[in-house]
């Protein structure tokens, strides 16, 4: 004789059923995303494979899975000659001009290179130059643009001291990322 647990056989198969339906359930929402993942990955010449709709109960114990991140693609940069810089009309996003680009220098201690940008002032009198950082900049067509720079934050970047840059040749070239 068997011990009494409490449970009819028709509550049994039930239980039974419910645990299949579960379990079904995750490995449909496992294997779909696996598949489209395999449709779409290179090398593979057929179509994705045709999302299959969930209904019943299984469909209320769906777990939602992450979609996986895009990939970005790859900074687009461009070679430019420090001659075709100096000198040149440093730009916002909107066009406007944020100062002149006197010359291209290299901080003496850690090798990072930026632009000295003289604004403000009189017909070249009581100018201010600070030094933008080259990472900060981009080329449009053939401007100079700083897609993150404002008249405000411009002035708000450090003053431009002599001693502690080095001038970079105008016969060398830099790379700049380049914006559409």
């Amino acid at each position: 004789m068997r011990p009494s647990t409490g449970k009819g056989w028709a509550t049994i198969e039930w239980d039974l059923f419910m645990r299949v339906t579960v379990f079904a359930a995750i490995l449909a929402t496992t294997l779909v995303p696996l598949s489209a993942v395999w449709a779409q990955s290179p090398g593979n010449n057929s179509s994705p494979a045709p999302d299959s709709p969930h209904t019943g109960p299984a469909a209320t114990t769906e777990l939602s899975q992450p979609s996986p991140a895009p990939i970005q693609p790859a900074e687009i940069t461009r070679q430019l000659p420090v001659s075709s810089i100096v000198e040149k009309d440093l730009v916002a996003p909107d066009g406007s001009s944020l100062g002149d680009i006197e010359q291209v220098v290299e901080q003496s201690s850690d090798k990072v290179m930026y632009l000295v940008v003289s604004n403000g002032g009189i017909m070249g009198f009581f100018d201010n130059q600070v030094v933008v950082p080259l990472s900060k900049i981009a080329v449009r067509n053939d401007r100079i643009v700083a897609p993150d720079l404002t008249e405000e934050t411009l002035k708000s970047l450090p003053d431009f001291e002599e001693d502690a840059f080095q001038n970079v040749g105008v016969g060398r070239t830099v790379t700049i990322a380049e914006l559409k």
